[in-house]
């Protein structure tokens, strides 16, 4: 949507993430890909663990992460109802 807020991850082929909202940096982290599911720590909530299933959409430029395990409560919050779309 024009004008709206943009998340947007860097997957990097050394295991590490970045994530940038607007265009600036938010997180960094480490991850690992396993049959679609993404297991990652970040440093907005150190030495937790993250594993989200990856459910890629609309032709495959579209896709949302959800929860299998995460007790860091505000980014399991805020990854609820995100849709992350391909950057062209």
């Amino acid at each position: 949507m024009p004008g709206g807020n943009i998340l947007g991850v860097i997957f990097k082929p050394d295991n590490s993430m970045e994530g940038y909202f607007n265009k600036k940096p938010l997180f960094s982290g480490t991850c690992t890909w396993n049959n679609g599911i993404l297991s990652f720590e970040d440093n907005g909530c150190q030495d937790i663990k993250g594993i989200y299933k990856i459910v890629f959409f609309s032709n495959s430029d579209s896709m949302r992460w959800e929860v299998i395990n995460d007790s860091c409560e505000g980014r399991k919050q805020g990854m609820n109802n995100m849709v992350f779309a391909r950057v062209k």
